[in-house]
Formats: C-alpha cells, structure tokens, sequence
C-alpha cells in the first residue's frame, strides 16, 4: 500500500523571480539571518497562470543558512510553489511587500540539484517531535526534497490518499522508492502532502465523473472541499450506497455527472476514511 505522510506548516513566504530568471551559481547563505530583514518586492515579470506581478526578495543575502527540521519544513513550501524547488535561506523575520513582518518568517527558494525529479538518495519516514492521538511519535519524511513530480498517472490516487488524511490536502510531489521507519521501500512509492491553495474548500473547477478502465470515478479528487455539517448525513447516506463502510470526506456542489452535467444537491467523494493519528500535522 502506498503510504503519505505530510509535514504541514502555516504561512509562509516564498521567493520565485530570481529563480525563474535562473542564476549563474547557487547564492551562499550567510550562517546567520541578517540584522536586517528582507523584504518582498514587485518585479516587471508576470505570473503566466494569474497575470499578477511576481514578488522577489530585495536582499537575498540577508538570510540565513536553513538546516534540520526547518529546513525540512521549508522544503515542503517550497516545492508547493514548485516541485523542483527547496529552501536554501531562512529569515525569521521576513517582512511581506506592505513591509510586514509575516507569520512564520520566510524561505528563500532555489532550484534543487535533482530539479523536479526523484533523488538517487530516497527519502525515509522517521518520528518527529510531534505526536498524534495517540500519544505516538507523528511520522514525517526526512527529507522532502527528495521527492520529485507526481506522474500525471498517478496524481488522482496520490490526491486521494492526502485527502484521506486531510481533506485540505492534496499531493505534490512523489517518490517511487520512499521508504518506512524500517529504512525498506514502501510498496507503491510514497507521496508527500501539503495544503491545497484551496485549503478544505472546493476549487473553482468543478470535478467531473470518467470511466477509467471500465470503472466510474472522479477526475480530480483534490477539486472537494470539506463536507458541510448540515449536508453530512446526506452525504454518508449516498456513500454508504457503495459500501458500508464509506463515508462522505469531501463535497462540491457543483459536481458534475458522467455527461458534464451538473449534479442536483452536488457531488460527494465517498472512501473509508483510516485512522490518520500518526500523520504529521501542523
């Protein structure tokens, strides 16, 4: 079974316009963050999906070296911009472009040496100092850089199992050779998880049910969001058509059926929902 755990964070600043425009060499970080905090700034260059002005960082070098658990964390926000990214700099202060310190400080982003593809070295769950409902050490994966792009093949069944721990979460990166605590690979690979833009509500596009392979199903599982308490009984009730032991854990009400049609009331994502107590959070 394909396993995912996810190391989840709050905001967090991202700088992309440099890396775009790409450099001559990888920046060195000073060991410690500067006295001054860098500030995000507007660029001529546009972002190609929305149009808006991209943001870079005013002093690169005022950041430091990132290292251990933040790095790992930083890792994760990086790739979530990009998938061939990772943290090199760290400023716990970082101010925003209204010169606002932001939640969290901010992470300076640069092209990793495996660009978006799977590392050689694959990444490996191991406990972290957080501990789920159980009273358990959580599992979190040592090294998210390590991950590369998710196969267009295998993106419906990675978002689904992020969404099986978090319906906020989706998948952003994988890695076919990721291993367990005991160091062997996990069968399946392994998928890294992090929080739609979305969050746990439903994207603007509105999923559509396909045939794949002869069986009916969703085309994009990560398009739900949360399911509405006051819909939540409908919801089990036409989950528990499929089976008795599925549950409603996502709603978009503006689903839509085989034909593109929408679907009256919206449509429901149905799955048994496991116990996801040992799933790094946030």
């Amino acid at each position: 079974m394909t396993k995912l755990f996810r190391f989840s964070t709050g905001p967090l600043a991202l700088s992309l316009v440099a890396l775009l425009g790409g450099c001559a060499s990888v920046p060195m970080m000073a060991e410690k963050p500067d006295a001054t905090p860098p500030k995000l700034v507007q660029t001529d260059k546009k972002d190609p999906e929305t149009g808006r002005a991209l943001l870079d960082w005013d002093r690169p070098g005022a950041f430091g070296k990132v290292a251990g658990d933040l790095k790992a964390v930083g890792d994760g926000a990086c790739m979530a911009a990009r998938v061939d990214l990772e943290a090199l700099g760290y400023h716990p202060e970082a101010r925003n472009d209204k010169g606002e310190a932001m939640p969290g400080g901010g992470f300076y982003c640069y092209p990793k040496p495996n660009g978006d593809k799977p590392d050689a070295v694959a990444p490996r769950l191991t406990p972290s100092a957080r501990k789920g409902s159980d009273g358990q050490p959580s599992l979190a994966w040592d090294r998210p850089g390590a991950f590369g792009k998710v196969p267009a093949a295998l993106q419906a069944k990675g978002d689904v199992a992020c969404m099986l721990a978090g319906i906020e979460f989706e998948a952003i990166a994988y890695h076919p050779q990721a291993a367990g605590p005991d160091g062997a690979p996990l069968p399946g690979g392994g998928f890294y998880c992090f929080r739609k833009k979305t969050g746990d509500q439903p994207a603007e596009k509105a999923p559509q049910l396909t045939r794949l392979d002869g069986v009916l199903g969703w085309d994009r599982p990560a398009a739900f969001g949360a399911v509405p308490q006051a819909l939540r009984a409908r919801g089990d009730a036409v989950c528990a058509k499929a089976g008795s032991t599925q549950q409603a854990i996502g709603y978009h009400p503006a689903a839509l059926d085989e034909k593109g049609q929408p679907i009256p009331g919206g449509g429901y994502f149905c799955a048994a929902k496991p116990n996801a107590s040992r799933v790094a959070r946030a």
